[in-house]
């Protein structure tokens, strides 16, 4: 993640940030990867950080 923007304040995060509801992110990434990036924040957004444990992989699907 490039850039994370809360609260009007955008800011570089540190490893230790935890994302929050309403919290905006930039993230650049390759074309090759980029599929996989929105899948696991797809997957993380809907049942969180052990997504793939509850089987969860972030398909696209109706919501």
């Amino acid at each position: 993640m490039t850039l994370l923007a809360r609260d009007c304040v955008g800011f570089v995060p540190a490893a230790d940030t935890r994302l929050k509801v309403g919290d905006s992110l930039l993230i650049v990434a390759t074309g090759a990867v980029r599929d996989e990036v929105e899948r696991r924040l797809r997957a993380v957004s809907r049942r969180g950080r052990l997504a793939r444990w509850f089987g969860e992989y972030g398909d696209e699907r109706d919501e």
